[in-house]
């Protein structure tokens, strides 16, 4: 038979050519390489952090730099409420700004934990396409992970951002305490006297949502923050809610747990606006020598107990 005659019947079986394999393998290959090597394709990573930022790669800048906010948000969150329920629970002697009052039970931790994610995941994605918009309407030309980082230009930024949520989140706060949004709107948030962590979005989905979502993304929205800066800016600000609920005076619960207990005084979470319109507690009357329940507990001036 001849080479050809061989050459058809392999065609035919399914089997191709000799040269026509060579073809198609070296075709295969470069193919291969384009996928392995393009800038524009990612290896996927595993786990939940690996999806998403598989997912993130793929995005333009602006959605990229606001659905990055949002995973870095969720992460502290959770991060930081459940390891401070975990300190509640196997280490409960540790001293908390109003005792065992700061503690939840389980189930109420699960309640809180149940309406958390409600707001944190659900409602926070939500919005999300529209802080990718506003940043869009307010920025021709976004910064992204690529761009060179300025370190002065970003102290700046942070230093905006600082000022941006003291402003958006004292006045939003106070304007929930009126008669007329308090039992609607804010009075959820202050079912707890004595807060732990994983309340510090325990709230109605209308007070989260303009009130600690648009306090804390604001100002790198406004300031056109580089990437690096915005994640941080949620890292350390998620971090630091967390902290001002959790009952712990070395995590900065003082001022705030004072506002859950007291009520109408320490309305801000910067340090301007509660100095600037008189509304610390030491500016009020009422409170200023209020003793602190645990105060009975703590060292005196002599050392000894009270």
């Amino acid at each position: 038979r001849s080479k050809g005659e061989d050459a058809e019947e392999r065609e035919h079986d399914g089997i191709p050519h000799s040269r026509a394999s060579t073809h198609e393998q070296a075709g295969v290959g470069a193919a291969m390489k384009d996928l392995c090597f393009s800038r524009t394709t990612h290896v996927p990573r595993g786990g939940c952090f690996g999806t998403s930022m598989d997912i993130l790669a793929n995005m333009d800048t602006y959605d990229q730099n606001v659905w990055g906010c949002y995973v870095v948000a969720n992460a502290c969150f959770w991060f930081a409420s459940l390891s401070c329920h975990a300190v509640d629970t196997f280490c409960p002697g540790l001293e908390k700004t109003q005792g065992q009052k700061s503690h939840m039970t389980q189930r109420t931790f699960a309640h809180a934990a149940a309406v958390a994610f409600a707001n944190i995941v659900i409602c926070a994605a939500a919005v999300v396409p529209g802080g990718a918009n506003l940043w869009r309407a307010l920025h021709a030309a976004p910064l992204g992970v690529g761009d060179a980082f300025h370190p002065l230009r970003e102290a700046l930024v942070l230093a905006g951002s600082l000022l941006v949520i003291d402003f958006w989140f004292y006045w939003t706060h106070r304007a929930m305490h009126h008669s007329s949004i308090y039992r609607a709107i804010h009075k959820m948030h202050h079912r707890f006297t004595a807060p732990t962590a994983v309340a510090a979005v325990y709230a109605h989905p209308v007070e989260f949502l303009v009130g600690n979502v648009g306090g804390v993304a604001l100002g790198p929205i406004l300031c056109n923050a580089h990437p690096y800066t915005a994640w941080a800016w949620f890292a350390v600000s998620l971090c630091s809610t967390c902290g001002s609920h959790s009952g712990y005076a070395a995590l900065g619960a003082d001022k705030h747990d004072e506002h859950h207990r007291l009520f109408d005084c320490n309305f801000g979470v910067g340090p301007f606006c509660d100095s600037l319109f008189k509304t610390r507690k030491e500016d009020i009357p009422k409170f200023a020598n209020k003793p602190h329940p645990m105060d009975r507990f703590r060292p005196g001036k002599d050392g000894k107990r009270a």
